[in-house]
């Protein structure tokens, strides 16, 4: 990785840059043979970003005061989660979910998707978190390979259904911080 990105919480004034970001993605990712399927008028939503960042669950990326990526921290799951067999058997308040990771495309391919699951991992430690789960779209092969690579392990895979947009086959994914 070229740069050491520094994180912190979103705010709600970050809505606009976070949206521009987003959007860049998404236009990147659809030149890409496997991506996450996002769209610009569906998801992430401006709802759901206004949201995450307000409530404190957005965490950003900055290298040189420059957003380099987000990522949703919070203990939500989708419906669906639990069809599968999790390594840690544990509460969902003791559960980190990763959701909506992505890396503004001027820092694709840096390291800075490893960057942010491992702080991701840290967090989670530092807040006494049992468990890190997350859902890959069965199509985004760099994903499952991301994360197989940062020791995650593969729990299965369910169909799942993202604020009415995306509905399809997600494969699960544990990095246990405790045994279950």
């Amino acid at each position: 990785m070229s740069a050491i990105p520094v994180f912190r919480q979103a705010i709600a004034a970050d809505f606009p840059v976070l949206r521009e970001m987003y959007n860049a993605i998404i236009e990147e990712m659809y030149k890409c043979r496997w991506h996450a399927q996002w769209r610009k008028d569906g998801y992430p939503t401006d709802d759901f970003l206004y949201t995450a960042a307000a409530k404190g669950e957005m965490w950003l990326a900055e290298v040189d005061g420059e957003i380099a990526g987000a990522v949703v921290l919070n203990h939500v799951c989708n419906p669906g989660y639990e069809q599968v067999e999790w390594l840690v058997s544990c509460p969902p308040e003791k559960v980190l979910g990763i959701h909506t990771l992505g890396i503004a495309p001027a820092f694709q391919r840096q390291g800075m998707a490893s960057a942010i699951v491992r702080f991701s991992i840290e967090l989670a430690r530092a807040q006494g978190m049992q468990s890190v789960r997350l859902d890959v779209i069965d199509n985004n092969l760099p994903a499952d390979k991301l994360y197989t690579q940062l020791g995650f392990s593969f729990r299965g895979r369910v169909t799942l259904n993202y604020e009415g947009d995306v509905c399809t086959e997600f494969n699960l994914y544990e990095y246990p911080l405790s045994e279950g």
